[in-house]
C-alpha cells in the first residue's frame, strides 16, 4: 500500500522550499507527486482518463505558477494543491456547461442526428463492473462526504490536510468520513450464503 500523503508533510514542505529556490530536481519531483495524487483523485471522481490527465496537468501548471509566491502560513501543501485541483475542476465544469447549448424544436432533431452513436471514454470506463459499482456508491453519497472520502481514502490526505483543502474543521472531516463509511458499509458487506 502506498504511504499516506499526509506522511509526506514535512518532506513536502522542504521540497517546495527547495523548488522555490530554483532546484529543478525538487520542482520536478514535486510535480510528479502532485500529478500522481491529482490523477488518483480525478479518476476516483469518475472523470474519464483523458479528462483526469488534463485536470492533473492543469493542476500542475497551477502549482507551478503559484510556487514562487507560496508561503507556508500553517496550511499544508496538499490543502493548497487540492484547492487548486478543485478550482480547476469547477472551472472545467463551468466551461463544459457553457459550451453545452440545448437546441430547441427542429434544431434538436438535427443535433440528435449528428451525435456520434459510438460510446465515449466515460462509457468505456463504465464497462468495468467494479469501477462502475464503486462510482455509483460514491455518487450516492452527499457531495461533502464524497469529497472527504476521496481525499482521505483515495488520495491519502490526513484529516487536517483534508480539512484545510475543503475549508472544514478536522472534527467535521472525521464526522463526515464516519458517516460516509457507515452509509457504504451495508452495501459493501457481503451477505451470508445460505447452506441449504
Amino acid at each position: 500500500m502506498y504511504r499516506q500523503m499526509g506522511d509526506h508533510g514535512d518532506d513536502l514542505s522542504r521540497l517546495v522550499a527547495t523548488a522555490q529556490g530554483g532546484d529543478a530536481t525538487s520542482r520536478d519531483h514535486l510535480l510528479r507527486l502532485v500529478r500522481s495524487a491529482v490523477l488518483r483523485y480525478a479518476l476516483a471522481r469518475g472523470l474519464p482518463d483523458d479528462d483526469a490527465q488534463d485536470l492533473a496537468q492543469d493542476t500542475c501548471l497551477g502549482v507551478l505558477r503559484a510556487l514562487p509566491g507560496w508561503q507556508d502560513l500553517g496550511r499544508s501543501v496538499w490543502a493548497f494543491v487540492f484547492a487548486i485541483a478543485r478550482n480547476k475542476l469547477t472551472d472545467r465544469a463551468r466551461a463544459h456547461a457553457a459550451r453545452k447549448d440545448v437546441p430547441m424544436g427542429e434544431d434538436a432533431a438535427a443535433a440528435e442526428a449528428l451525435m456520434d452513436p459510438r460510446p465515449g471514454p466515460a462509457e468505456l470506463v463504465e464497462d468495468d463492473e467494479g469501477t462502475a459499482r464503486v462510482r455509483a456508491l460514491l455518487l450516492a453519497l452527499p457531495a461533502t462526504q464524497r469529497e472527504v472520502l476521496l481525499l482521505r481514502v483515495i488520495v491519502g490526505l490526513s484529516a487536517a490536510e483534508t480539512a484545510a483543502a475543503l475549508q472544514l474543521t478536522v472534527g467535521s472531516v472525521r464526522v463526515l468520513q464516519h458517516r460516509a463509511v457507515s452509509a457504504l458499509r451495508p452495501q459493501l458487506t457481503p451477505t451470508p450464503k445460505s447452506t441449504a
